[in-house]
């Protein structure tokens, strides 16, 4: 086996490993802060977040993953944390609205199936993945940028 497949598989598993790190804890928070007063919107912070990470800096079908210590990140890092904070809050303002919207909906908007889900909580998720793949393109595509004129600069010198 090559240094190059090593490297890939090194990747695949890496992903593999944090999807299911991931999945976990959104389990886990779900549950612990489903009861709690604004539980619903602290564990989709934390999940959305650690989404977001996972999106951008590991490798997924998006692309390789970006290192967070490199100069990129470094220099992106107040414009992404902003850019992320914005995001983050309209979407929990969103989800507020739309839960406590959620009981004057249509009956069949919230019937729940044979797995306990309503269409409702599903058009809710289909909202979140749609907005955090967005969310973590764009942010690849500031780093990558970042990178081309860092070499850029490192050229010209």
């Amino acid at each position: 086996m090559g240094k190059q497949q090593r490297v890939k598989m090194g990747s695949r598993i890496l992903s593999g490993v944090a999807t299911f790190v991931l999945m976990v804890i959104g389990v886990v928070t779900f549950i612990a802060l489903d009861d709690k007063p604004y539980g619903i919107q602290i564990a989709t912070t934390i999940i959305y977040s650690l989404g977001i990470v996972y999106l951008v800096f590991f490798p997924t079908k998006l692309g390789i993953g970006f290192e967070l210590n490199s100069t990129a990140v470094r220099r992106s890092a107040q414009r992404l944390l902003l850019w992320h904070l914005l995001v983050l809050g309209m979407l929990i303002v969103f989800l507020t609205v739309a839960l406590e919207m959620s009981p004057h909906l249509p009956a069949w908007l919230n019937k729940e199936d044979t797995r306990h889900r309503t269409l409702f909580t599903q058009l809710l998720m289909v909202v979140f993945v749609v907005v955090g793949v967005a969310q973590a393109s764009k942010f690849r595509t500031i780093l990558r940028r970042e990178e081309l004129n860092q070499m850029r600069e490192e050229r010209l010198r």
